[in-house]
């Protein structure tokens, strides 16, 4: 999987924004739903956010609000199906190993 990350830099450089692969993929459960993004907004980053919440990272992924398609659901999953077209915001949950 490919995604566009923002690189955080020393205080007072500019941010940079990366191309990273990954190549191990969060195993599907039973509440998840997998989408092909198809697009995504590009959103701003609160670093101070980070640093107040202990979540700074060397990468944070951009593009958290996405459209795309539905490819799959977990069992438990009832609201979406296969195919169906969506728009969200994703958690902001994300691991970079």
């Amino acid at each position: 999987m490919r995604g566009l990350y923002c690189q955080q830099n020393s205080a007072g450089e500019e941010i940079s924004f990366v191309f990273l692969e990954k190549d191990n993929l969060p195993v599907a459960r039973d509440n998840y739903v997998k989408v092909q993004v198809k697009a995504c907004a590009l959103s701003l980053i609160d670093k101070k956010l980070l640093s107040d919440m202990k979540m700074e990272k060397e990468f944070l992924p951009v593009g958290r609000e996405v459209a795309g398609v539905v490819l799959e659901v977990g069992s438990k999953v009832s609201s979406f199906q296969p195919d169906d077209e969506v728009v969200g915001k994703l958690h902001f949950v994300y691991s970079m190993r």
